[in-house]
């Protein structure tokens, strides 16, 4: 999922799923940042690649804008690709709620399960400035999606997406200046 947490642990988990064996390719999202600049280009250059890891390492390039957005790019993106099993990385904080999203907002046709990253945010704590906010934003979220969004995740449009391969993976877009 969209890496942007603020540790960056879920990329480099899943690479590390990778050079394991476990996973045999990394996709990883990213929403846009930018004119034609997404987070998963900035997580994607953070990695140390030799080059056939990079070839085994795609970016979904999206304009998703919350979880609801990334499970239904996946599901239709994944089923296109046909693969029939998807391992989804985030954040340790984050794997209730996006566990949940993609039950309810997937049509089945590709089976996903879900591995959670440690993130030192979440395990700072309530006593800690930022783990606090970061647990704060995150029940509200939990607390929003069990009462209200879970309940109206109908069928919306998939947010505009390109999914990169080989050589464009990590690129930036040259700048709009001549």
């Amino acid at each position: 999922m969209d890496g942007q947490g603020p540790s960056g642990v879920r990329v480099p988990h899943a690479l590390a799923m990778m050079r394991e064996g476990l996973v045999d390719t990394v996709v990883v999202s990213g929403s846009q940042v930018g004119s034609d600049a997404h987070y998963s280009t900035v997580w994607v250059r953070e990695l140390d690649l030799t080059e056939a890891e990079r070839g085994r390492i795609l970016e979904l390039r999206s304009k998703s804008r919350s979880t609801q957005d990334e499970a239904r790019l996946a599901d239709s993106v994944f089923a296109a690709l046909g693969a029939d099993s998807v391992i989804v990385v985030t954040s340790d904080f984050h794997a209730w709620r996006t566990a949940s999203t993609y039950r309810t907002v997937t049509r089945g046709r590709t089976v996903f399960s879900f591995e959670a990253a440690a993130d030192p945010f979440w395990a700072m704590g309530w006593l800690d400035r930022g783990g606090a906010k970061m647990r704060a934003e995150e029940w509200a979220k939990r607390i929003t999606w069990t009462l209200v969004e879970c309940w109206l995740a109908g069928a919306q449009p998939l947010p505009v997406n390109r999914l990169v391969r080989g050589e464009e993976v990590g690129t930036f877009p040259p700048p709009k200046w001549k």
